[in-house]
């Protein structure tokens, strides 16, 4: 049976990202020129990631070519879109449709 939801420690390796990543990413909240942090929830006092939300979030990234490429436009984009959006998964779906 495949997992559908993940600790922190297993999303941190599902992702190849470090623990203090999602935890600054999740405090912080999204800023301009960063990567926007990845959904979670919360069931009491945890953190738990839904394992097709982190798919999600993972296909919308931005795509590079080089190293020199910047987010700057994509962030602008997906900020200025998805400002009446208050729902996490809804924001992923609509960046993902729009790309």
């Amino acid at each position: 049976m495949d997992k559908r939801v993940f600790t922190e420690i297993e999303t941190a390796a599902y992702l190849g990202m470090s623990r203090s990543y999602l935890r600054q990413s999740r405090m912080e909240g999204n800023r301009d020129n960063r990567t926007p942090a990845p959904p979670f929830i919360r069931i009491g006092r945890s953190i738990r990631y839904l394992k097709e939300d982190l798919d999600i979030w993972l296909d919308a990234l931005p795509k590079h070519q080089q190293l020199n490429q910047t987010t700057k436009g994509m962030t602008t984009k997906y900020n200025a879109n998805c400002d009446n959006i208050n729902d996490e998964n809804t924001i992923m779906l609509y960046k993902l449709n729009n790309n």
